[in-house]
């Protein structure tokens, strides 16, 4: 089978009633991923339903948000510490078992310890935390909600049946979240007040794909992913949030995605097919430089918040790298359980 029947077969789905995967059909769905080509409506919030390999029935696996604790001070068992920022990642696992999603915090590295923030129908995909750490954005059946972490309090900030929302992502200073649409042919991306409200239109794309756009450190602009090109190729731009000026930063072969931009302004992470791994660049476009090859396609990244490290999702584990690209590692891998997303706690 090759990526095409693989992806169409995925979007397709099998239906609600599917709710439970054998785990030698599970471990066949995640051998063939690597191979899979990244599917885009997954980078705009649609997840992955199900599929069939080799003419097995796959049934749609679970996808939960997770609170991983004291993982880059090395690796240290117990809950969090705030007086210690930067030790926890929000990740997005997918496991076999085909229970509800859930938002949960793994209060132990040892046990493997979950206890639940949220359980929603649906999906919870593309975690994305507030500056001050206390709040988590993230989209489920195409709308945008947060959750409180101390408390587990979930606000649901938009109610659209007819436009998926996708891509959230908090301004520097907290206060509005960004995000893309997409209706017809227009993608548009928004800003809104981040305890919800009236969203504002920054610009559109009259374009296939655009989406998830990331606040440069002085929330003058975002980088947005956009598709002109039918399904040909992913490019960066660069959007001014103040009067929605477009400049492209990217124009190479092959897809350039899962960007994000480092806490401290200087560069821009991405994924790019033409490098087939993660790549780093300058906000203007310039110096591009690879910093390891990933097997993977439409891997999540995220910036340590010193801007000094970036952990990134590879074959359902997260590995991390400097950001010059020395002391590439695993930093977290959940038996049993496949990692689709990663967001590092400021």
């Amino acid at each position: 089978m090759n990526d095409h029947d693989l992806l169409q077969r995925l979007d397709n789905g099998m239906g609600a009633d599917a709710d439970v995967m054998p785990d030698h059909v599970f471990d066949s769905v995640i051998s063939a991923l690597p191979n899979v080509r990244q599917h885009r409506r997954q980078w705009s919030g649609i997840a992955l339903f199900a599929a069939a390999v080799g003419g097995a029935a796959i049934a749609a696996a679970v996808t939960a948000i997770v609170l991983i604790t004291s993982l880059p001070g090395g690796l240290e068992v117990g809950p969090p510490d705030p007086s210690r920022p930067g030790d926890e990642l929000v990740v997005v696992i997918r496991s076999p078992q085909g229970a509800d999603l859930a938002l949960a915090t793994l209060a132990t590295l040892a046990t493997g310890g979950v206890s639940a923030l949220t359980t929603m129908p649906g999906d919870e995909l593309e975690p994305a935390w507030a500056p001050d750490g206390a709040t988590v954005a993230f989209t489920n059946d195409g709308d945008l909600y947060t959750v409180d972490v101390a408390s587990g309090a979930v606000t649901q900030l938009t109610a659209t049946p007819q436009l998926d929302e996708a891509g959230p992502a908090f301004s520097p200073a907290g206060d509005r979240i960004a995000f893309s649409t997409d209706a017809g042919s227009t993608r548009t991306i928004w800003t809104m007040p981040s305890e919800g409200g009236d969203p504002h239109s920054v610009t559109e794309f009259d374009a296939p794909f655009a989406c998830c756009p990331r606040w440069s450190s002085d929330g003058s602009s975002v980088a947005v992913a956009v598709d002109r090109s039918s399904g040909g190729q992913i490019d960066i731009y660069l959007v001014d949030v103040g009067s929605g000026l477009q400049t492209q930063l990217t124009d190479t072969p092959g897809d350039d995605g899962s960007h994000e931009w480092s806490p401290d302004g200087e560069l821009i992470a991405f994924q790019a097919d033409q490098e087939f791994g993660l790549v780093v660049m300058r906000t203007d476009g310039t110096d591009r430089n690879v910093l390891t090859r990933v097997s993977d396609t439409g891997f999540g990244i995220t910036w340590s918040p010193d801007s000094t490290r970036i952990a990134f999702v590879s074959v359902g584990t997260v590995r991390v790298i400097g950001a010059d690209g020395s002391g590439e590692g695993e930093l977290l891998d959940i038996p049993g359980s496949v990692i689709e997303d990663v967001a590092w706690r400021p």
